[in-house]
Formats: structure tokens, C-alpha cells, sequence
């Protein structure tokens, strides 16, 4: 009976801190309380966790639902990292480290994920390196393979590459047939690949080798297939020697002298790589790349703890960030901290770049649902947005654009539902029609 007792109180507090934790600020307006009415009756938004802010472009809060419980963001994330490197970054990026003794060139990574992949718009790396004379070494550098919390199953699939503090064709192997029908892929893992018309699968790899066996009868028309390749020992090495056709020597030893650096500037490109396309890859290398160009950081885990106390120092409440990316679930983030990301992004960024690199209409993935709010025809998109989706979470946050011509800043957050996709999105778009034809 007394443990009873016990349990009936305990239950009885969480119960009360729960609900006190879940508290909607009483809007001002009919027309805010209307918004936040939709939210709380809609049928699709009954059965699961919903987190939901609005915001003015003065700072000014419309509505809080849950504002400040902590939500899974899959992807939402990105726009901490995007913000990150917006305020580290300085519109340049660390593309190579490196020194020379006597006639030798000694190379140290900086996590960029350029090189030679299709992100390598100027070649600059790969042209300073092949026309040195001497020999090359490249430091060995440790970087974890995953992120904190990665599914280990998913090493094969093209949204899971590895980290590397060296990155080289985009950390993958791809193929792809043309629209005459032929089979091409990467020309520098041709050694790596068996052709298997029998195969079930598309590509397949072993988790720790990078042997893979391809179906060119499942290859789409038209389409780039990527498939990440395993970061053994020697594998940077093997890839740089090859396309720099000479050797690059490896020095294993640590290396605490003082380097020069090269610096370019592609960022403008992989920001639409990590908004419009959710690009993890760039995500984690960005970080990467941030960690790397402090040489007082031994990983981008330690960054991370560094960013908390700096760039996020006056976000509201305490923020749960272990990627880059949002792939993990142990990322913990609130709607109203959401919002803070996205009013300073919003003053860094002009109303033009606000609409290039968040997703909107047919760019990026945030598709068509939103290209026009319900009821209405529009020459442009009313709602410029990240998405971040895993299984059972879908989000949305960014911008939107009303009819009374306001740019509102909005965070909508759903966890743990288990009703088709399609339903949240369309639930979601009810709610934000509202806000562009009332507000």
C-alpha cells in the first residue's frame, strides 16, 4: 500500500509538470486565437506531440503551443548548422592546411567537401597539389566514422556517407545510365565493382570493404546513384594518388607545427546543397570543417560544446545538439529556439537569400503542398521552409509570407505520430493558409 501511495504521487506530479510544461500562451487577437484553435482541434493533430510557434519580424510571439517542450528535428537541424557556419565561417572556408620541409609538402585536412567532388568548383586544392614539385604527405587525422546516435545498418545508404577530415569525391562511389541507355560510374572506384545482373539489390556493399556488387538492369534512367565508401586506413591515400597520379606518402606521426592555409569560397553553393537538397554530407563537414580549422579542437563533438557556449549563448533554454545533420535522435531542440535560429538568420541574410536557400515551391524538399495556401492563387510561394523528417516526426520551419504582405517566422513541430505523412503536411498547411490569409 505504501508503495502504491508512492507511485499514485509520483505519477500525479509528472502529470502536473507535464501539463505545466505544455501551456499555450493565450494569443492577443481573435484572429491568433483562431490559429491556435485550428491547431488544437484539428483532427490530424490529436494523436501525437505538436509544437508550434509564430513570430513577427519584431520579435513580437502570436502564438505558443509547446513552445518550449523539447522536440526530435531530424533535419531542422540544419538550420542550427547553417547559422553556425554563418557566424564562424566569415563567407570563407579552410580548404587545406599545409607546410613544407625542404622540398617536401606536408597536407592536413579541414573536413571541406570539396575536393574533386561535385562540389570542387575551382580545382584549387587538387591544382596546388599536383603542380608541387616534391613529395607529398598527408597527416593522419582521426575523425569519428558516424555521427553520435547514426543507425550502424544504414553505412551503405547515400543519406549516411562517413565523416572524414579529408572528404574526396563526395565520399561515395555512384553510377548512373544515360538516356541512350549506358551504364557509366565512378572511374575512380572501378577496381571496387562487380557488375551482377542477378543481384536484388541496386548496390550493395559489405560494411567494413569497399567491394561492391551492382544491378545495371535496376540503375535509373536518368538518375545518380551514390553509395558511400568505408574510410579504411588507406583509402584517402589510395583515391589522391591515383587522381594526382604520383604518390602521397603518410605520416603518422602528430604534428603540432605551424601551417599555412588555403582558403576559397564555395559556401554560397553547398548552403542550397545543405537547405534545398538537406544534404547531409555537407551538413557534418561543415561542422567538421569548423572543428578542423581550430587546431585546438581534436574533433567536432569538442566544437559542438565550443558553439553552445558562443554562438548560442543567448538562445532560449539549453540546447541539445550532437550533428550536423539531424539524423540523430538524441538532437533535442524546442520550437521557440527554433525560431530564435531563425530571426538571426533572418538578419544576417537579406529577404533574396532568405528565398534561394530555404526550400520552397519545386526546390528542395519541401515539394508542392505549400507552393499556394488553401483557396488562393499565387505567383509565388507563400512559405520558404526546412522540413526535417524521420520515421514517425515530420517539421517544418522557416518563413512565410501573408497576404497582407508581413513576413512572419513560424517553427511547427510533430512527434510520434503514426498516421501517414501526408496527413501532418496536409494538417499543417491548413494551419499555415490561415496565418497567410489572416495575418
Amino acid at each position: 500500500m505504501h508503495h502504491f501511495y508512492r507511485l499514485f504521487l509520483f505519477l500525479t506530479v509528472v502529470n502536473w509538470v507535464a501539463c505545466r510544461s505544455a501551456s499555450v500562451i493565450t494569443p492577443d487577437t481573435d484572429t491568433e486565437q483562431s490559429i491556435a484553435a485550428l491547431i488544437a482541434n484539428h483532427p490530424s493533430l490529436q494523436d501525437h506531440f505538436v509544437g508550434f510557434v509564430l513570430q513577427d519580424d519584431a520579435g513580437r510571439e502570436l502564438v505558443n503551443i509547446n513552445g518550449d517542450m523539447r522536440f526530435t528535428p531530424a533535419s531542422n537541424m540544419k538550420i542550427y548548422t547553417l547559422y553556425a557556419s554563418l557566424s564562424m565561417h566569415q563567407g570563407s572556408m579552410k580548404a587545406l592546411d599545409y607546410r613544407t620541409s625542404g622540398d617536401s609538402l606536408i597536407i592536413r585536412g579541414t573536413g571541406d567537401p570539396s575536393l574533386l567532388g561535385r562540389f570542387d568548383l575551382d580545382s584549387m586544392v587538387y591544382d596546388f597539389l599536383r603542380d608541387h614539385p616534391g613529395d607529398i604527405y598527408l597527416v593522419d587525422q582521426t575523425v569519428p566514422r558516424f555521427g553520435s546516435g547514426w543507425a550502424w545498418d544504414d553505412y551503405a545508404y547515400y543519406y549516411q556517407k562517413e565523416l572524414s577530415a579529408l572528404p574526396i569525391y563526395d565520399n561515395a562511389v555512384w553510377v548512373s545510365r544515360d538516356s541512350m541507355g549506358v551504364f557509366r560510374y565512378s572511374e575512380y572506384a572501378s577496381a571496387w565493382i562487380t557488375q551482377d545482373t542477378l543481384s536484388h539489390s541496386r548496390i550493395n556493399r559489405g560494411e567494413l570493404d569497399n567491394e561492391y556488387v551492382i544491378n545495371p538492369n535496376k540503375v535509373d534512367t536518368g538518375r545518380i546513384h551514390e553509395a558511400p565508401f568505408f574510410h579504411h586506413d588507406t583509402v584517402k591515400y589510395e583515391l589522391l594518388s591515383r587522381a594526382l597520379n604520383r604518390p602521397v606518402y603518410k605520416l603518422s606521426e602528430p604534428d603540432n607545427k605551424e601551417y599555412n592555409a588555403l582558403y576559397h569560397n564555395p559556401l554560397d553553393t553547398l548552403y542550397k546543397a545543405l537547405m534545398i537538397e538537406s544534404d547531409n554530407y555537407i551538413a557534418e563537414q561543415l561542422m567538421i570543417n569548423l572543428a578542423l580549422s581550430d587546431t585546438s579542437y581534436t574533433d567536432y563533438r569538442q566544437l559542438m560544446h565550443e558553439v553552445v557556449d558562443s554562438v548560442w549563448q543567448n538562445l532560449p533554454g539549453d540546447l541539445r545538439w550532437v550533428d550536423g545533420s539531424g539524423l540523430s535522435r538524441y538532437n533535442l531542440v524546442s520550437p521557440r529556439q527554433t525560431i530564435w535560429v531563425l530571426q538571426q538568420i533572418s538578419r544576417i541574410w537579406t529577404d533574396e537569400q532568405i528565398k534561394t536557400y530555404f526550400p520552397h515551391d519545386d526546390a528542395g524538399t519541401l515539394g508542392t503542398a505549400f507552393r499556394m495556401p488553401a483557396g488562393g492563387q499565387l505567383d509565388e510561394p507563400f512559405v520558404y521552409a526546412k522540413t526535417g523528417t524521420l520515421s514517425n516526426n515530420h517539421n517544418l520551419s522557416g518563413y512565410i509570407y501573408t497576404r497582407s504582405g508581413s513576413r512572419l517566422i513560424f517553427s511547427f513541430m510533430n512527434n510520434h505520430y503514426t498516421c501517414p505523412k501526408s496527413d501532418i503536411v496536409k494538417a499543417m498547411h491548413d494551419v499555415l493558409s490561415e496565418v497567410y490569409w489572416q495575418m
